[in-house]
């Protein structure tokens, strides 16, 4: 794990000398760091809770248990990236596919809750979006990474909100994945790293992995 990390903390300090440079304009790069182990197939998923941006309890046992649906959990880094605003309206644009085949759509991320607010109002968003402030979510899904606060930088000039933890160096961010948890055995049934290519079929292939 520390091994994985530091190589991924290298290979962005490496994308970040081509794409910035020296030059003080240039912006943060949200396609980078995309390989990333993550969860696999097959694996148990973790437990977690949350709330969401109306208030709501975010339970996913009691979601896979009692509520007897799939869950799709997406992971995304900030609002102001591109990738994720249009990963958030695919998402959006297929919620009625997805409440068919019985699965709750979840999404998590770093950023205040106030943020989430606004961003959820502004593209009238109807499933959860939950902060996950301390990165518990991200962790149990091997789906962060720990950035310095110079690799954060253009990101927060941009307008980015990310928090960083008391008695923390770092900044914690999550890869842009997208995990399908089945509601028969609460596990992974696919998993999906979103780039720039693939990211408008995203939806679209999640919805063909869910089991009814």
């Amino acid at each position: 794990m520390v091994v994985r990390n530091l190589l991924l903390v290298f290979l962005f300090i490496s994308l970040c000398t081509v794409h910035y440079g020296q030059n003080n304009n240039t912006v943060f790069d949200c396609n980078n760091l995309y390989n990333v182990e993550g969860m696999k197939i097959g694996e148990k998923a973790p437990q977690f809770s949350g709330i969401d941006q109306d208030a709501r309890p975010i339970v996913l046992s009691s979601i896979l248990k009692y509520q007897h649906k799939n869950v799709l959990l997406m992971f995304y880094r900030s609002s102001i990236c591109p990738n994720a605003q249009q990963q958030i309206a695919e998402l959006q644009k297929k919620i009625e596919g997805f409440e068919s085949k019985n699965t709750k759509v979840i999404a998590v991320t770093t950023e205040p809750m106030d943020k989430i607010i606004e961003m959820a109002q502004k593209q009238k968003i109807t499933f959860s979006i939950i902060h996950d402030g301390n990165h518990r979510i991200m962790d149990a899904y091997k789906s962060s990474i720990k950035l310095s606060e110079a690799q954060i930088k253009p990101l927060i000039e941009q307008g980015g909100q990310i928090e960083k933890n008391v008695n923390e160096d770092f900044y914690t961010i999550p890869i842009p994945v997208i995990y399908l948890i089945s509601r028969h055995d609460q596990r992974i049934k696919a998993v999906f790293v979103s780039d720039k290519q693939q990211l408008v079929y995203a939806a679209e292939y999640i919805q063909s992995k869910i089991l009814e």
